[in-house]
Formats: structure tokens, C-alpha cells, sequence
């Protein structure tokens, strides 16, 4: 009887077990199941910064004006008869470089801004993107003094003694002349020969004669 009882009660303790064992299965089967969802790392790394370095517009060079002013300035409204004397008037006159996008005053980027507008209206600002700036791009006698002296102020008779002399001179100049005149008592015949004598060391022994008051051709 005794025998029978601890039979008994072994038998329950290993029924037990089982059942428990059997519980705590269906347990982490149903844990697994879980879906955990994705997981938040916490940080948004939002989109990248290069580094570059924004340089702003391109500073306008001789090359870059001539042949875009060659390309927009042509016909009645052409300021430059090639590549080659664009270049060494630009470099001649020695024209301030300016600020990008400028309107007004005597300077390289001046130029550039209206050859840029010259395309769509040539006829408004290819006089304004020439040599002379037409009045826009720097006061027209001040532009052509500037000019004179840079060019012809090195000759053996400089066509005026000093920039005072030439604007003095430049005021009784009249303004009536077209661009490219070569003759009559015109600012603009004096530019012509001016635009002329940049081009080379020996066109300005020929040509700074004729910018100055007792000019042969501008009579």
C-alpha cells in the first residue's frame, strides 16, 4: 500500500512536469510570434553636406567679352571688327574690373553685363558693351581720357599733357560722330583712332595723333 502511494505520487510529480513543459512550449512559441516592428535608431541623418564652397560668378576676362560681344554686337550695331583687336583694345585700355552683374561705370564687367543684354536687344546695348560704354559704362569723356592716357600717354608728343588737359579738351569735343567714324571734328572720330592706336605699338605711333585737339582725320 505504501508502495502504491509513492508510486502514485511519482507518477503525478512527472505528469506535472510535462504539463508544465508543455505550457511554457506554446509560451515561447507564442513569444516568437510577436512581430517587433522596425527599429528606431533615434537618428536622422537628414541629407548631406558636400563642403562645397560657392564661389560666386566667374570673373569676366578679355577673352570671355570679346567673344561674346563679337557673337551679340553685328551689323549696324557691330563695336569690334575681329577677335584679335577686341583683344588688344581690352587689354589696352586697361579697364577696372568691376563687380559681376554691374550696370553702370567704366568697367570690364559693364561691358559684359550689356553684350550679355546686347542679345535679346542689340540695338538698346551694343553701344553701352563697346569701348566707348556710350555713356553708361563710365561718363563718356572721363572713358575716353582713362583711355587716351593709358594708350597714347607714353608717346614721345602725347596727344594731352595730363588727364585735366584732355577732359578740358574732350568737353569741346562734339558728340554728334557715329562709332567707327574715321573722319569729321567728332568725339567719336577720336575714339576710332583711339580704339586704332590700341592695337599694336606701331598703330599708336600712327593713330594717338589723330585723338588729340589738332587731329588731321577729326577736322
Amino acid at each position: 500500500m505504501n508502495f502504491a502511494n509513492h508510486s502514485m505520487s511519482a507518477c503525478s510529480v512527472v505528469f506535472l512536469v510535462a504539463a508544465l513543459s508543455a505550457c511554457g512550449g506554446d509560451s515561447s512559441a507564442d513569444m516568437g510570434a510577436l512581430d517587433s516592428g522596425p527599429v528606431d535608431s533615434g537618428t536622422d541623418a537628414g541629407p548631406t553636406d558636400s563642403g562645397a564652397v560657392d564661389m560666386g560668378p566667374t570673373a569676366a576676362t578679355c577673352a570671355t567679352y570679346c567673344a561674346a560681344n563679337l557673337a551679340a554686337c553685328t551689323g549696324a550695331n557691330v563695336q569690334y571688327d575681329s577677335m584679335a583687336n577686341c583683344m588688344a583694345e581690352c587689354t589696352a585700355f586697361a579697364w577696372p574690373a568691376g563687380m559681376p552683374g554691374a550696370t553702370d561705370g567704366n568697367s570690364l564687367e559693364c561691358r559684359v553685363y550689356h553684350t550679355t543684354a546686347a542679345v535679346a536687344m542689340p540695338g538698346m546695348h551694343c553701344p553701352h558693351a563697346g569701348y566707348t560704354g556710350g555713356g553708361v559704362c563710365g561718363a563718356t569723356c572721363e572713358d575716353y581720357c582713362q583711355m587716351d592716357m593709358a594708350v597714347c600717354g607714353s608717346q614721345a608728343s602725347p596727344p594731352f599733357a595730363s588727364m585735366g588737359d584732355c577732359m578740358t579738351a574732350c568737353a569741346a569735343f562734339a558728340p554728334t560722330g557715329m562709332i567707327g567714324d574715321m573722319t569729321g571734328n567728332t568725339l567719336q572720330c577720336r575714339f576710332y583712332h583711339l580704339s586704332v592706336a590700341a592695337q599694336s605699338a606701331s598703330m599708336a605711333m600712327t593713330h594717338c595723333g589723330h585723338t588729340g585737339i589738332s587731329s588731321l582725320p577729326c577736322m
